[in-house]
């Protein structure tokens, strides 16, 4: 029993911390709309769509992209949803976004949280490629307004998320759903152009259904 307890204690001491998550939503935020990255291929590209319309290959591409943004940002839902249920289970959502803020114990839920970390650093990765290839396929004036509305959306959000207007879990979640909602509307607007026919989710809004305690 003593060196279960042990165990106990060690398995504590090395259980992650939910402000992983909350780091990895806002570099799903932050990340796409990288200005040096996405701007680099803007020129590039410019004299290509003077020439000649795009072929449907090229559009192809263009809704592949916009799709796998599509699915990275739902495996970043996915991710904020399952730290909500934890922090909910603990009653730590209203807990300041801070290292040891929400002290989220035990071994199988240590796990959970390292998956969804992994997932949503897998979801920025994702993102963040998919815009710098959408840079390099559109005609420069569609590259331009990527560049613009995701700079936009970084000063909009990401403070937020970081800071969650007061600080709390609860909020700092909601802000990054919305952040990714718009991001979602964002590929959508664009995707009419290209045959790409998705209607944007609301992922905030699914959050508060689930968890409605948390507009509080």
């Amino acid at each position: 029993m003593e060196n279960a307890d042990t165990s106990s204690d060690l398995v504590e001491a090395i259980d992650p911390d939910p402000l992983t998550i909350i780091l990895e939503l806002a570099n799903l935020i932050i990340q796409p709309g990288s200005l040096a990255l996405l701007a680099s291929s803007v020129g590039a590209v410019a004299a290509v769509a003077q020439l000649r319309k795009m072929s449907e290959s090229q559009r192809s591409k263009v809704r592949q992209k916009l799709y796998e943004i599509d699915r990275a940002l739902e495996d970043g839902s996915k991710a904020s949803n399952i730290l909500a249920s934890l922090l909910d289970e603990h009653q730590l959502l209203g807990r300041p976004v801070i290292i040891g803020g929400a002290p989220v114990r035990g071994f199988t839920n240590a796990q959970r949280i390292r998956r969804a970390h992994e997932d949503c650093r897998a979801a920025v990765k994702d993102t963040r490629d998919a815009f710098i290839d959408l840079s390099g396929l559109l005609p420069a004036d569609f590259s331009e307004r990527i560049v613009r509305t995701l700079t936009d959306l970084n000063h909009e959000y990401a403070a937020l998320v970081m800071t969650g207007e007061t600080s709390s879990y609860a909020r700092s979640l909601l802000a990054a759903n919305r952040a990714m909602s718009a991001i979602d509307a964002f590929i959508c607007d664009i995707g009419r152009e290209f045959d790409y026919r998705r209607v944007p989710r609301a992922f905030a809004d699914e959050l508060l259904r689930t968890f409605p305690f948390m507009r509080l």
